[in-house]
């Protein structure tokens, strides 16, 4: 996603599975589009929330889809040499 200011890289992603949860959908919004979301910190670098949606599914069948949400901070370990140069 981006480098912030600290040198931290922060990445996120998505991955779905058939079921359910039990709790609130990570997804905070007033008008049902725009709106950001409320994770669940499982330590200072990782957090993960829950949701029901359906983005770029892999399933034809959207019915009790889960889509499971995360972002990871991490420190940038490459040494710089070995990136490549685009």
């Amino acid at each position: 996603m981006c480098k912030h200011k600290d040198g931290v890289h922060i990445y996120s992603g998505f991955v779905h599975f058939k079921g359910s949860f039990e709790g609130k959908d990570c997804f905070v919004t007033s008008d049902g589009r725009n709106g950001t979301f409320s994770m669940t910190d499982i330590n200072e670098s990782f957090s993960v929330g829950f949701r029901i949606a359906s983005d770029l599914a892999y399933f034809n069948d959207n019915e009790n889809l889960v889509q499971v949400e995360f972002e990871a901070k991490i420190p940038w370990t490459i040494d710089k040499k070995l990136e490549s140069e685009w």
